[in-house]
């Protein structure tokens, strides 16, 4: 676990195990602010040793899911009885889809996983005057997408918001991702914790983000011009969204696209993974 203090009350924990991933603590004056929970208990006794050497803590602890993905959610049950917060479409997925991710990412479990979905829900924001700590649904990697902004020290903790080198998107929500994405480059943020990435001084990270999920959007990405990195990311984006597509009409472009990407990956070894997106977009090539 790697420490990193942002600012006087704002403290990012790191992981490394299973992958990169991040935790952010607000330590106020009357509530701990713990946002998102990594992949179990164990790293939570991790944070929680370590903020109580040194702080002196508040009885109240409050925890931020920013999304329901299982390695921002997996830690809540070590706070079992406190506040646990998100959006309520957050919580919805928590139970829906508990059993199911469970086991298909069991290996990534670090301690006893249970299930504690949040306890109290918002639908557009739920501030904190107080300790000037506010959070807002924010729709862009998932629909449940929310954030949190410590106004006193102009922190903006975002999820998989944004995400280098570009974002993962599972749904054709691009409307609404933009205008999440344009709401932090005009917001008061001196600084962006995301949830797999290091701490972003400025906003090109945000920028470059906006600027493939609009092309996304359009149908206009080019994989050449994507790293190895970038392009698995962009064709796994690609395969994830067949479901939106397949249920709205498919446009020339949408169709040009996915023939692309069809010829990326008939180059590609052929694992379980090349061989059903190649069903997927199959299925669509012939459907449009």
């Amino acid at each position: 676990m790697h420490v990193t203090d942002v600012s006087d009350r704002g403290v990012l924990f790191t992981f490394g195990d299973p992958y990169i991933g991040n935790v952010y603590a607000i330590v106020s004056e009357s509530s701990l602010f713990i946002c998102d929970t990594f992949c179990g208990p164990d790293p939570m006794r991790e944070v929680m040793t370590r903020l109580s050497k040194n702080y002196d803590l508040p009885a109240r602890v409050v925890i931020f899911n920013s999304h329901a993905d299982y390695d921002h959610i997996w830690g809540n049950c070590y706070f079992e009885g406190q506040l646990i917060i998100g959006h309520e479409l957050c919580r919805e997925r928590v139970i829906t889809e508990w059993n199911e991710v469970l086991e298909k990412n069991q290996e990534h479990q670090r301690g006893n996983v249970i299930r504690l979905p949040p306890n109290v829900t918002f639908q557009e924001r739920l501030d904190f005057a107080e300790e000037d700590v506010e959070f807002f649904h924010t729709p862009g990697h998932t629909r449940d997408s929310a954030s949190c902004f410590d106004k006193r020290d102009n922190i903006l903790f975002v999820g998989d918001n944004i995400e280098s080198p570009i974002p993962y998107i599972n749904q054709m929500n691009i409307r609404e991702y933009k205008a999440t994405l344009a709401s932090y480059l005009h917001s008061d943020a001196e600084l962006i914790l995301s949830g797999h990435d290091s701490p972003q001084e400025d906003m090109d990270l945000v920028r470059g983000n906006l600027e493939y999920v609009t092309e996304f959007g359009r149908w206009t990405v080019d994989m050449d011009s994507l790293n190895d990195r970038a392009r698995q990311v962009h064709l796994t984006n690609a395969i994830r969204v067949v479901g939106d597509i397949v249920q709205g009409e498919i446009t020339a472009e949408a169709r040009l696209h996915y023939k692309s990407v069809k010829e990326v990956l008939q180059s590609m070894e052929k694992t379980d993974f090349v061989r059903e997106a190649l069903h997927k977009i199959e299925d669509i090539i012939k459907e449009s």
